[in-house]
């Protein structure tokens, strides 16, 4: 549950989000590192220049595809999500999907995401 709900949020945006708010939706669901992270990768120029400048509104959600490791010390999974992105600009709508290896940690009362990373990319 967490990892979907973590899916949805990471790609559900408005070009009028601070980085402070966007990382506010993702703080229940993310370690404070990885959220500190997703909050500075939100708000770099070259990302939030063009989000701005072209008025981007995405909507996504996640469906797990299979889960590709378990891990100790922390206890962790890592699942194999595909993100289904709906991009609406001033230059129409869109809509794409990708794969991302997200791993969750649990963090004794529950779990949390500590990591997000496209697929293909990194140890293999």
């Amino acid at each position: 549950k967490t990892t979907l709900t973590f899916a949805s949020d990471y790609a559900t945006w408005s070009y009028t989000d601070t980085k402070t708010a966007y990382g506010a939706r993702l703080a229940a669901v993310t370690t404070a590192a990885e959220a500190a992270t997703l909050e500075y990768d939100f708000s770099t120029a070259g990302v939030a220049g063009p989000r701005a400048a072209d008025k981007q509104v995405s909507t996504g959600s996640g469906t797990i595809e299979s889960i590709s490791s378990f891990g100790t010390g922390p206890t962790s999974i890592t699942f194999s999500v595909t993100i289904a992105q709906q991009l609406a600009s001033t230059a129409g709508t869109r809509t794409s999907t990708a794969t991302y290896a997200i791993t969750s940690v649990s963090n004794g009362t529950g779990w949390q995401v500590s990591n997000i990373e496209l697929s293909g990319i990194g140890n293999q």
